[in-house]
């Protein structure tokens, strides 16, 4: 048994089915859904952060996974590299004006 009603409908030879959903579900569905993206979005940040204290050149891994997967490129300056946090700031800003981020 579905949480919700669907009922099946016969067209053309083949079926559909339709689900009928109150506007007050569909709005608390749609509200979790952005709760969650924005969630996955920070969790995202956190685990680059991570990775950058991590590891050894962690700047380098942060920069390197933003390009790899939006395929927007930066250059670090070398008086930023032994200040990852500012560099990080300096960067982040960088990078949203070029589109890295969704």
């Amino acid at each position: 048994m579905l949480p919700i009603p669907v009922e099946i409908v016969e067209r053309g030879g083949g079926r559909l089915y339709r689900a009928r959903v109150s506007a007050a579900a569909r709005l608390a569905c749609r509200l979790a859904w952005k709760i969650r993206s924005l969630q996955g979005k920070a969790l995202t940040v956190l685990r680059l952060f991570k990775g950058a204290f991590t590891f050894t050149g962690g700047l380098d891994y942060i920069l390197w996974k933003i390009e790899r997967h939006t395929g927007v490129t930066v250059e670090v300056p070398a008086r930023l590299k032994p200040h990852p946090i500012l560099a990080v700031c300096v960067l982040s800003w960088r990078l949203y004006r070029r589109g890295a981020f969704r």
